[in-house]
Order: C-alpha cells, then sequence, then structure tokens
C-alpha cells in the first residue's frame, strides 16, 4: 500500500512537472503566435490578389470581359480558400486576446458580426488590390495598366482614412482628456490634438509609405520587369 502511494505521488510530480513545462512553452509561443495572428491577413491578401493577377498571365487570349470574368472567379475561389485561415486570426487576434487593448480600441459595433474589425480588413484587402495591381502593372507595363493602378492608389488613400476611422474607436481617455487613439499614433507631439486636415495628411502619408514598401517587396521577387512597349 505504501508502495502505491508513491508510485501515485511520482506520477502527479511527474504530471505536474509536464504541465508546468507546457505553460512555459505557451507563455514563450503566445506572442509569436498573437503577432502572426496581426500580420497573416496583410500577407494573405497580397497573396491572394497576387495569385488572381498572376493566373491573369497564364492566358493572355482572355480579353475584356472575360478576362475581368475570370479574374473574379479566382479571386473568388482563393478568397474561399483563405477565408478559414482569415477567421482563425480573427478569432485568435480580437475574440481572445491576450489583454485588452484591442477590443479596447476596436469598437463592438459593425457588420458581419466583426465589429471594428471587419473595416480593418477591407482596410487591408484595400491595400493589398491596390499594391497587388501596381505590381502587376510594373510587371506588364502597359499606360493604361499604370494610369489605373496610380488611381487605385490616389482613391485608396481617403478610402483607408475612412476605414480606419470607423474600424478604432473615436475617443479613449488619456488624462483628463478625451483623445482619438488614431490621432494620438499620428501626432504624439500634440497628444492628438491637431485637426481633420493635418490628420488626414499625415495618414496619407504614413499609407502611402506603407503601399511603396509592400509595392517593392512584391515587386523584387518577380525579378527584372519584362521589357515591353508601353501602348
Amino acid at each position: 500500500m505504501p508502495q502505491r502511494k508513491a508510485d501515485q505521488t511520482t506520477c502527479f510530480q511527474r504530471l505536474r512537472w509536464r504541465g508546468a513545462q507546457a505553460l512555459l512553452l505557451l507563455t514563450f509561443v503566445e506572442p509569436f503566435v498573437r503577432f502572426a495572428a496581426l500580420l497573416i491577413p496583410l500577407c494573405l491578401s497580397l497573396a491572394l490578389f497576387g495569385a488572381a493577377f498572376w493566373q491573369l498571365e497564364r492566358f493572355p487570349a482572355l480579353s475584356g470581359f472575360r478576362r475581368l470574368i475570370f479574374f473574379g472567379i479566382c479571386l473568388a475561389l482563393y478568397g474561399l480558400g483563405g477565408l478559414p485561415i482569415f477567421w482563425l486570426c480573427k478569432f485568435i487576434a480580437f475574440d481572445v486576446p491576450s489583454h485588452e487593448l484591442l477590443p479596447f480600441l476596436v469598437p463592438e459595433w459593425g457588420g458581419a458580426g466583426m465589429g471594428g474589425g471587419l473595416y480593418l480588413y477591407v482596410l487591408l484587402a484595400v491595400v493589398s488590390f491596390a499594391v497587388a495591381w501596381l505590381a502587376w502593372a510594373l510587371r506588364r507595363p502597359q499606360s493604361v495598366r499604370l494610369m489605373v493602378g496610380l488611381l487605385l492608389v490616389a482613391v485608396a488613400l481617403p478610402a483607408g482614412w475612412w476605414l480606419v476611422q470607423n474600424g478604432i474607436v473615436q475617443k479613449v481617455q488619456f488624462g483628463d482628456l478625451d483623445v482619438p487613439p488614431l490621432r494620438l499614433w499620428l501626432a504624439p507631439e500634440a497628444n492628438g490634438m491637431i485637426d481633420d486636415q493635418v490628420a488626414l495628411k499625415r495618414w496619407a502619408i504614413a499609407q502611402f509609405v506603407v503601399m511603396m514598401i509592400l509595392l517593392l517587396g512584391a515587386v523584387i521577387p518577380s525579378g527584372p520587369v519584362r521589357r515591353i512597349p508601353i501602348n
């Protein structure tokens, strides 16, 4: 009987030690998983749009309306394939966060049961589509494609400003003041107390720089630009 109790104690000690090791491993891995949940949607959306444009190059005979339909079908299929990953990232980042910062900054209201996160994901889609189009236009240069790409970038800037304003709460308590968190990030030297025009200009500059960095990353792996005369 004493031997049996000793064996049970030893078993419990081993289980406790393994549990402590598992908890230590989880504590180490968790920050990387949560950071990945924030970064993967951007990378995945860029990959989905880039893959759809790549499919267009495989069928150069398509033109006009057929080309548009084919692109839409490819994008829908890729989107359905990536939807579980998007949902998983949303679940990790917003539904079960490790702290209250993200739920505090992202409002609960919004469409599709996603709250402000829906606007942020639409912002990722807008930026990703504009970058993927520009990368495609630079690899297969034509005047119309380049002009459309520049137009997309111009439209993405005010659209991004509207989306991010709806995706983040309007005001947070900062000392004795109610300050918009987005403007606090854009103007920390003024505690976020800037007017609408200044905030829009700073956001446009920040978004444009990010889009150019993403464009550079999308163009470099494809190698030199194919030398086709611009029509």
